[in-house]
């Protein structure tokens, strides 16, 4: 088996535990997350059946043409009050699964919203997403507003982040946002828990959202090449519940 067939049967086995969960749940609603591990659930999920006749809540432009390109109508995040079930992937998980970094793909303020509206919030990984902490040198997504780049970068570097804009391949000058933010990757210093980043980042005027999601999951699927799913429980502080 290649590394590249380990890591796609290692996502399948989590992305269909995952469609367990959700078949489990029976939702109305389904939020959708953003990445390459989603667009595998995406995938699985159609097959399955399990979006057929759900109100389905794309957290991303690429989603919501995924979802899209599959028949589904989409719901756009702010017409609806709340989710059942958010299915998403992550770009890194701390080893107790209560501290998630997501914003690869450009699309975390939505999918914070999204996330924060559900019900159940699941997050698929495989194994080499999954670090001992979130600390010093890793990076964390922030969606700034253009307007407040110049004075959002001094400040991120005076708290103690190696921050900068993160760079477009395919088009000149930074990253642009779903939201129209532009993307800065702020790697947290020495000596700062992920708590302490996420507030001092928070507390910069012109942060529209950072990529550090504390306590957020309800659970994390962590796969391996095998085809064994592990399941963290993410500890989280609040819901969407009523």
């Amino acid at each position: 088996m290649t590394p590249d067939e380990g890591v796609r049967r290692a996502r399948l086995a989590a992305v269909r535990r995952a469609i367990e969960i959700v078949r489990e749940e029976s939702p109305e609603v389904i939020g959708v997350g953003t990445g390459s591990t989603t667009a595998l659930f995406i995938e699985e999920a159609h097959r399955a059946g399990v979006l057929r006749g759900k109100t389905l809540v794309p957290s991303s432009i690429d989603t919501m043409l995924r979802l899209a390109g599959l028949g589904y109508a989409v719901a756009d995040p702010g017409s609806v009050e709340y989710v059942d079930v958010y299915v998403d992937s992550a770009d890194l998980v701390d080893k107790s699964g209560t501290v998630i970094v997501k914003g690869g793909g450009g699309a975390l303020t939505t999918e914070k919203i999204v996330m924060s509206s559900s019900r159940k919030a699941i997050i698929v990984v495989d194994h080499r997403k999954v670090i001992d902490e979130v600390g010093a040198g890793v990076a964390v997504p922030v969606d700034v507003l253009p307007k407040a780049l110049r004075f959002v970068l001094r400040r991120l570097r005076e708290l103690g982040f190696d921050a900068s804009p993160r760079q477009a391949e395919r088009k000149k000058g930074p990253v642009v946002s779903d939201v129209g933010g532009v993307l800065v990757d702020a790697v947290i210093g020495e000596g700062m828990t992920p708590e302490e980043a996420a507030y001092a980042i928070s507390s910069v005027p012109g942060v529209i959202e950072h990529g550090l999601f504390i306590r957020m999951a309800d659970t994390v699927l962590v796969s391996r090449a095998d085809g064994s799913v592990t399941e963290l429980p993410g500890m989280r502080v609040c819901s969407g519940r009523h």
